[in-house]
């Protein structure tokens, strides 16, 4: 969807999407990007971006890294309810429940950053996430306090199916640490 969005520019010439490529390094004069060198994740090849501005749309915001910006590492405190389909907006039989989308702050992983430590760590780390994330399930559908008294929430389950994903969670772990933006 974001693709057919941005097409009229991607046509144009205006803008430009480097789909499956990693960030390699950065130039830094006066604590602003010059310009960042990308390797394609499929060739290999490697090529060095010049611009205004540069929007890291990566799931791990790796240009906070590379150019050495601070940033904090975000703690919410807020519950934010994603409802992603609501099956009253389908016509009746459609959709056998809603689909909602956790991301709240029970479930944010605070033992460490991902962006910031050599792969291995952050895929153990990654690893941990998943485990965290599926003991609030689990607490969610057992001993979650319901409105009416109750206790838990057994109509709750993952939807690999859905999501992509053959564990029913998250392609990728939410990144709270930046909104991913480095001004050049």
């Amino acid at each position: 969807m974001l693709q057919a969005q941005l097409a009229p520019y991607v046509a144009s010439g205006a803008l430009q999407l480097l789909l499956r490529h990693r960030t390699a390094s950065t130039d830094m004069t006066n604590d602003r990007v010059r310009a960042i060198a990308v390797r394609d994740a499929d060739t290999g090849d490697q090529r060095v971006l010049h611009a205004a501005y540069f929007a890291d749309a990566t799931e791990l915001n790796v240009l906070l890294l590379l150019t050495f910006a601070e940033y904090p590492v975000a703690r919410t405190c807020f519950w934010s309810y994603r409802r992603n389909l609501d099956r009253d907006h389908f016509a009746p039989g459609t959709l056998a429940s809603d689909v909602t989308i956790v991301n709240w702050g029970q479930n944010d992983y605070s033992a460490g950053t991902l962006i910031d430590v050599p792969d291995e760590v952050a895929t153990a780390r990654v690893a941990h996430v998943k485990a965290f994330s599926l003991s609030l399930l689990y607490w969610l559908q057992t001993d979650a306090p319901r409105p009416d008294g109750g206790i838990g929430w057994e109509g709750l389950w993952l939807r690999p199916d859905v999501v992509g994903t053959a564990d029913g969670l998250a392609v990728h772990a939410y990144v709270r640490e930046a909104d991913g933006f480095a001004p050049s």
